[in-house]
């Protein structure tokens, strides 16, 4: 399975003046490197949980359907919460891409994973044995920063606060801000 973003998200989920205050940082001196350890600081929670926080476009390529299963016949996406999904493609003989028509599946909106609830006769398998399905979606909390929820903002400043004071740090524990993220996790029994 591959994850590939599309469109990236349109802001982030803390605004460098926000970073700046929390970081008691009045000049303009560091601002491309605060900008980057706040967009650092957002793909390492959004990895670790499995989301997006801010609204972003993937293409998600796989092998089987059963590669992404889950127990109740869902089919699960790497990112949630799932705003949309744009296209569902298989592979032919060819290996051409055609798109599979939008009610063999439904989406289950807001879930976190992404879910797609197949429908009927169920979704066709692909002609290809390798990256011959793809699936575009669209998910995140919303498009600005005041959508994502306050303990994952809360976490980007800590991981930002923290990486701007240790500079010199190869390793970066989420750990430190892991009672924010806990609530968001995913729970795999």
């Amino acid at each position: 399975m591959t994850l590939q973003v599309l469109v990236p998200p349109a802001a982030e989920p803390v605004t460098l003046d926000e970073a700046k205050a929390v970081l008691r940082v009045t000049d303009i001196a560091e601002d491309g490197l605060i900008g980057r350890l706040i967009r650092a600081a957002r793909q390492r929670i959004e990895t670790a949980l499995g989301l997006s926080l801010i609204t972003t476009t993937y293409r998600e390529t796989l092998d089987l359907w059963s590669d992404c299963l889950t127990v109740n016949g869902y089919i699960r996406l790497q990112r949630g919460p799932l705003v949309s999904v744009d296209s569902v493609r298989i592979a032919n003989e060819n290996g051409d891409m055609e798109t599979v028509d939008p009610s063999r599946y439904r989406p289950r909106l807001d879930s976190r994973p992404g879910l797609i609830a197949p429908l009927g006769a169920g979704l066709p398998p692909s002609a290809q044995p390798v990256g011959g399905l793809d699936i575009t979606y669209r998910c995140g909390f919303g498009d600005t920063a005041d959508t994502v929820p306050e303990p994952l903002r809360q976490a980007v400043l800590a991981l930002v606060a923290h990486s701007f004071e240790h500079r010199e740090a190869a390793d970066l524990t989420l750990a430190l801000v892991e009672p924010w993220l806990a609530p968001f996790r995913r729970v795999r029994l």
